[in-house]
Formats: structure tokens, C-alpha cells, sequence
């Protein structure tokens, strides 16, 4: 029962000093046979552990934004990331010059509801060097983060310009 005590606890098999982690008493010289085991499952655990991280990324590389009808977003959807696709309702109310945008807002409706969509300095100047400002009865398809706090009115920030904001033909 001793000998059992002793390997657990980290102490020597020999002289029964403790010896911590290491694979070699640094008293008596005599290697413990328990620490190259423990040292193997470090191992296994450090490598399964950056296998599921691995997976974890690519498999979050490849997810896309759900594509969801305003009428449906929630409270517990805050700064979650999805696909809206609807009309402007309003011209975009730019921050600063066209030339040096700030940022720009516009209301973006589809038949369920309605939401404001704003994008920030970088992507407003991408938008506008690229597509020009949003105009009014367009329609578009944005991908962005969603801002829902109580009492405010829906927002959503959008993530970039060439791949979230793409005009869509009005039938």
C-alpha cells in the first residue's frame, strides 16, 4: 500500500523523498517509472487539444450567416452574425464628407420589418470607392453583426463592403 501511496504523491520509490515532477530522483539518482506516463498523457492531452482547435477553426472558416427575415431577430441574437436582404428605405445619412466618410446609416426593410444598417469608417469608404452610395427602393443583401439592445431601435454593423453589400436587381 506504501509502494502505491508513495508513486501517487510524487515521492521516490527509493528513498521516499519527494521529488516533484521530475522523471530522476535528484537525491539517489533512480528513475521513477510513474513520471514518463504522466508525461505521456501531457502529451496526448496537449495534442488532442490542439486537434479540436484545428477543427474548431476550420470548421468556423467555413460557416456562412444564416439568411433571416427581420421579423425574426431577438434579443438573444445580439452580436450575432447574419444575412438580411431587403429594400432601402432611405437615402444613407453619411457621417462626414463622400469623400472622407466617418460612417453612414440607411433603414433597410424587408416585408417583415424593418432595421438600420450602419457601416463604419473603413467599409463606408470601400462601399463608396466601389458601389457608390445605397440609394432609395434598392434592394440589397447585407451579411453583418446584429446590435439589439432594449429600448433601441434594431442596428446592424456591417463587415465589409464588396462581399456584404451586393445591390440585387429590383423585379
Amino acid at each position: 500500500m506504501r509502494a502505491i501511496i508513495t508513486r501517487l504523491i510524487g515521492t521516490c520509490p527509493a528513498c521516499t523523498r519527494y521529488i516533484g515532477s521530475h522523471q530522476e530522483c535528484p537525491y539517489c539518482g533512480i528513475e521513477s517509472p510513474n513520471r514518463s506516463r504522466l508525461r505521456a498523457l501531457q502529451i496526448t492531452a496537449i495534442t488532442l487539444s490542439l486537434a479540436g482547435l484545428v477543427t474548431l477553426l476550420l470548421v468556423g472558416r467555413q460557416a456562412t450567416a444564416p439568411l433571416i427575415a427581420i421579423s425574426r431577430l431577438i434579443p438573444v441574437m445580439n452580436h450575432g452574425h447574419v444575412t438580411l436582404i431587403g429594400t432601402v428605405l432611405t437615402a444613407p445619412n453619411i457621417s462626414g464628407s463622400s469623400a472622407d466618410p466617418k460612417s453612414f446609416t440607411f433603414t433597410l426593410a424587408d416585408p417583415s420589418g424593418q432595421i438600420l444598417i450602419t457601416a463604419t469608417q473603413r467599409i463606408a469608404k470601400q462601399i463608396l470607392a466601389h458601389n457608390g452610395p445605397p440609394v432609395a427602393n434598392q434592394r440589397m443583401q447585407v451579411t453583418g453583426t446584429l446590435y439589439l439592445a432594449a429600448g433601441r431601435p434594431a442596428r446592424m454593423y456591417l463587415d465589409s463592403a464588396p462581399l456584404c453589400l451586393q445591390g440585387i436587381a429590383t423585379p
